[in-house]
């Protein structure tokens, strides 16, 4: 007789199922991990607790800062309000009719023994000017000792307004606002002499 094979397969035991399962935490590891846990929170909590409070004095200084400002500007507008309306016109007429005294602190300022030169790079108020200005006024008192020692400081301050103008355009980058002056100027002259030679035929043709 034939003898019968046993096909059946048996599955192999792996070895995750011979290991012993997990034991549970114990109430003290459970305790030690959310202490921990509170401990990490409490420190991220005091991180942001400080950053607040260092952006809540930034924003204090700058509501200051702004305060200073509004105080100041309603300081100025008040000045403004409280001055007299003929003063600003009153100081253009002293300076525009002044013709002499500009001419010369021109030539005063350009002379070739004068060794006190303006700096256009810089504003009026830093030291070298102020002490260019100082040394004009010195000289132009006893030239003009009629004259207005104000209207002699405001003659001194256009002449310097004009180098400081001169100098921005002289940039590379101002070519072309300088070229659009330049146009400007011929342009009115070129009107004006019209004008000129217009009015000049009107008047002919009137007599």
């Amino acid at each position: 007789m034939a003898c019968k094979r046993n096909l059946s397969f048996t599955t192999p035991v792996s070895n995750r199922a011979l290991q012993p399962a997990a034991s549970p935490l114990s109430i003290n590891d459970l305790m030690k991990q959310l202490i921990s846990g509170q401990n990490a929170l409490s420190r991220q909590l005091e991180g942001l607790m400080e950053k607040q409070a260092a952006n809540t004095v930034l924003l204090e200084d700058a509501i200051q800062r702004l305060c200073a400002l509004e105080r100041k500007f309603d300081e100025q507008r008040l000045q403004e309000e409280q001055r007299p309306w003929e003063e600003p016109l009153h100081k253009r007429i002293k300076r525009a009719h002044n013709v002499g005294i500009a001419e010369a602190v021109r030539r005063l300022h350009n002379s070739e023994n004068n060794p006190h030169k303006y700096d256009p790079q810089t504003g009026i108020s830093l030291p070298r000017n102020q002490a260019v200005m100082t040394y004009q006024l010195e000289e132009l008192k006893t030239t003009f000792a009629d004259a207005d020692p104000e209207c002699i400081q405001a003659c001194c301050k256009t002449y310097f307004e004009t180098l400081r103008r001169k100098y921005n355009l002289s940039q590379p980058e101002k070519s072309q606002l300088r070229d659009a002056i330049k146009t400007g100027a011929k342009n009115r002259q070129r009107k004006r002499r019209l004008l000129d030679s217009r009015s000049k035929v009107v008047q002919t043709d009137a007599e």
